[in-house]
């Protein structure tokens, strides 16, 4: 991922610097060496710059934050938190996973569609796309496909994905908090030896890397009717399996809309899309959740440690490119609570068994990091970004996802 911090460094250095020749030229005997008044002036921009820099970021991570509670709330709403109806997702007993991601699809490359044409936010499109291409340039088909297909296995064994384990534990399901702390030995295990597990993975050797570019069409062009195509699948699961029918507790009636149990997958999977509008505003980058266990992990050491024992998560320990998602996901925690409390559903979910959920955790996150992606990463900024390598992880994730539900089916342990 390109460093947005680098770059927003980059420019303060530049207005400084360029301050500081406007304030020295004015005396041709300066030779550039400022003088007393000079430099009083100097330091009053320097201060006024940080403190106007300080409020950018301030901005920035609020904007993320409220983003992340509204993705909380959604997908409590949604019910996709709940560890069972993932793992019946993967056998294709329960079809509200499926319905709510492509719904988020579908909503993500609407929006991405309508800021591609849009004078004012095409420049902020153009720019959050780039930053998403750059985290995956070195990415091949066997390190997609193979770290999808681990994510999938995990998502099956603990019932969730990096980006709702947080929402589990805002909702209160049993077993979360050891889904997260998987989630953080698998950033850390992939973080420690990321130099030789990709020693031996296939160099990348792309020439294009979205699909845009490969058939050399406007944007706009593929992502609506891709988009379209979505919504039709959408609309033919949901006649054919209602979203009331497949609710694991019957709604509560005569509540208002903020205290019912549940709100249409489709319609909180289009909620979630929409939110890469504020973060591609507020960052200048895609939905993710993956790389914010990397950052949490990396704090845990010193800068000198991180960097002589794993430069990976080095790249992780600070700046707003890496900072902001951490404030999205663990908002969404205060999200799922907000709604879990408002419709007194708080610890109903059925959980997964501790070791499932710790195995699960791990492999989830070192998955997603082999892969450069997650089900938000590589599924809705991915597929809606039209990059070529995520729509090789996805059907890698549910693959993997589904072989597993079948291997623990015939084992019983799907049960």
């Amino acid at each position: 991922m390109a460093n947005m911090t680098t770059r927003a460094r980059s420019t303060d250095k530049s207005s400084d610097q360029h301050m500081y020749s406007r304030v020295t030229s004015e005396d041709p005997n300066s030779n550039g060496v400022p003088s007393v008044l000079e430099s009083d002036v100097l330091d009053e921009a320097l201060i006024i710059n940080k403190q106007t820099t300080w409020w950018r970021k301030s901005a920035q991570l609020l904007v993320c934050a409220l983003a992340g509670i509204v993705f909380g709330f959604a997908m409590e709403k949604g019910r996709v938190f709940e560890p069972w109806l993932i793992r019946q997702q993967m056998q294709f007993k329960k079809f509200v996973m499926m319905k709510m991601f492509l719904s988020a699809v579908a909503s993500s490359l609407i929006c991405f569609s309508v800021m591609s044409i849009i004078p004012v936010f095409k420049m902020s499109f153009q720019t959050a796309s780039r930053n998403y291409l750059s985290g995956v340039f070195s990415k091949s088909i066997t390190d997609t496909g193979l770290g999808g297909a681990l994510l999938g296995v995990g998502m099956t064994l603990s019932g969730g994905c990096p980006g709702n384990v947080l929402i589990q534990v805002g909702s209160g399901v049993n077993n979360a908090g050891t889904t997260f702390i998987g989630c953080l030995v698998g950033a850390l295990i992939f973080g420690l030896f990321e130099s030789s597990i990709m020693s031996y993975m296939t160099p990348a050797n792309f020439k294009t890397y979205t699909l845009e570019k490969y058939f050399n069409m406007k944007y706009i062009k593929i992502a609506l009717p891709l988009a379209a195509m979505l919504m039709t699948i959408v609309a033919l699961v949901e006649y054919c399996f209602p979203w009331t029918s497949e609710l694991t507790s019957p709604q509560t009636p005569g509540v208002t809309i903020l205290h019912l149990r549940a709100w249409p997958s489709y319609l909180c999977g289009a909620l979630v899309g929409l939110l890469q509008i504020p973060i591609i505003l507020a960052v200048e980058d895609t939905l993710g959740g993956s790389s914010s266990y990397c950052t949490m992990v990396s704090q845990a050491f010193s800068h000198d440690g991180l960097s002589r024992w794993s430069p990976y998560l080095a790249k992780f320990s600070s700046g707003m490119d890496n900072w902001w998602q951490v404030f999205y996901v663990t908002s969404a925690i205060l999200g799922g609570f907000i709604s879990a409390y408002l419709s007194d559903t708080l610890g109903s979910a059925e959980s997964v068994s501790a070791v499932d959920a710790f195995v699960g955790g791990i492999l989830m996150v070192f998955g997603a990091r082999l892969a450069g992606g997650c089900t938000s990463g590589h599924g809705l900024s991915g597929l809606g970004t039209l990059n070529f390598l995520s729509f090789v992880a996805v059907p890698a994730m549910f693959a993997g996802g589904m072989a597993t539900a079948a291997i623990m089916d015939v084992f019983g342990y799907m049960q």
